[in-house]
């Protein structure tokens, strides 16, 4: 009988370093597989990496957060900007955008210590 030997790539996770097995399934997402420094300049090198399925909720969890952190810096921006142009009214403006936010932002996480 004639005897073969069957070879399987084996792929880890990027993020966690876990093994995936060929029936799992897995997400293929960019990462910065490199970073070269040369004098003043800076490059990242990116590929495509297997990443598991919880690491993968992780990722996108931790991009969703980015983009909102993202929204909040140029809504901030604006908002100084229109207080900067409308002078003296628009510290009036300037003071209510800081108030809502900071009750906002209570509001939030006194929801979110609730559902834990």
């Amino acid at each position: 009988m004639a005897k073969a030997v069957l070879t399987v790539a084996v792929k880890e996770c990027w993020r966690c370093k876990q093994l995936l097995k060929p029936e799992e399934e897995y997400v293929w997402r960019q990462a910065i597989t490199a970073v070269e420094t040369g004098g003043l300049v800076i490059v990242n090198r990116y590929e495509l990496m297997p990443y598991c399925l919880a690491c993968t909720a992780v990722e996108e969890q931790r991009e969703t957060a980015e983009r909102q952190r993202k929204w909040w810096f140029r809504f901030w921006c604006v908002v100084v900007g229109a207080c900067l142009l409308t002078a003296p009214y628009g510290y009036l403006l300037l003071a209510g955008a800081i108030i809502w936010r900071v009750r906002w932002k209570q509001k939030t996480l006194a929801t979110e210590r609730r559902d834990v």
